[in-house]
């Protein structure tokens, strides 16, 4: 696997340490329409806040919440299955993750 690396802080100094980064949560530069298998992305504002969602079916919304340190990318898989099974699957990048606004005290 490759290696992404990101910089974040620890809390015994105030220097930052490079940490890697899964490969599989990180989404190429450039994705193939094919690799999207029909996922939607689009930008909302809610709040002031931009957000970058991902999305995909119709029916009842399954809301997938990525961790530390992923985007929506890491769901692409289940967003396609339940989308599938007749769910709406929407996929929203955390704050000051991928193309949603960071908090302005970040």
């Amino acid at each position: 696997l490759s290696k992404i690396t990101t910089t974040t802080t620890t809390t015994t100094n105030s220097r930052s340490h490079p940490r890697p980064l899964l490969a599989s949560s990180t989404p190429p530069k450039k994705m193939a329409e094919s690799e999207l298998d029909g996922i939607t992305q689009r930008s909302v504002t809610v709040n002031g806040i931009k957000m970058h969602v991902a999305e995909k079916g119709e029916g009842p919304v399954v809301l997938f919440i990525h961790g530390f340190p992923e985007l929506w990318y890491s769901w692409r898989h289940q967003i396609v299955a339940l989308a599938e099974q007749g769910y709406r699957a929407v996929a929203p990048d955390m704050r000051g993750y991928g193309g949603t606004d960071a908090p302005k005290e970040a």
